[in-house]
């Protein structure tokens, strides 16, 4: 077992205490009083430290939330969309019932989507803020499977909401077979 510091030095006090400074008979008093001092100090110390490792826990902890669509799903206009498997989800800050992203603390997030849709379909998604609009974006082609992304930054307050809905467009099913339908929140730091 290692000791540094502060316990270190108290571990040396203890072992004088208990058999002397030549190692051979215990000391007075005095010792005893300057190892609970010790102790004390020690004592404080450790419950300062366990107060800033708390501190800095619930201040800063990651954000950062990636998910996906698992297969081709179904989308109606006005159709909250499903992301159903965590890519990542550190900060548990999307809800996969609710497929909402709820902030878990003040700050300034980027915001990525990414839509994918067969051929010769098109569709617009938003993405909302405790239900207003913060961003709307087309994808689609005449030709070609198409996927398209769009990255925005977003102001939150803690516990405020933001989810991806279809707004309209001919492509009533998201298409996987090219590329993945993602939704990725993440705090600024």
């Amino acid at each position: 077992m290692a000791f540094t510091g502060s316990l270190y030095l108290t571990m040396l006090l203890i072992i004088q205490c208990s058999m002397g400074s030549d190692f051979s008979e215990p000391r007075g008093p005095e010792c005893s009083l300057k190892l609970v001092e010790r102790l004390t100090r020690l004592e404080i110390d450790n419950e300062n430290l366990k107060q800033k490792v708390a501190k800095l826990g619930s201040e800063s902890s990651d954000v950062i939330v990636k998910f996906r669509v698992s297969k081709q799903i179904s989308v109606a206009n006005g159709q909250k969309i499903k992301y159903d498997v965590a890519m990542r989800n550190d900060g548990l800050a999307f809800n996969v019932e609710e497929s909402v992203f709820k902030a878990p603390q003040d700050g300034v997030y980027i915001v990525s989507l990414t839509v994918c849709v067969d051929v010769n379909k098109w569709v617009v998604t938003e993405v909302l803020h405790e239900g207003a609009v913060t961003s709307q974006f087309l994808s689609g082609d005449n030709g070609y499977h198409t996927c398209n992304n769009e990255v925005l930054t977003q102001s939150l307050r803690k516990g405020e909401r933001l989810w991806v809905q279809k707004l309209r467009g001919s492509a009533s099913v998201l298409f996987e077979g090219y590329g993945w339908n993602t939704f990725s929140v993440s705090l600024l730091k």
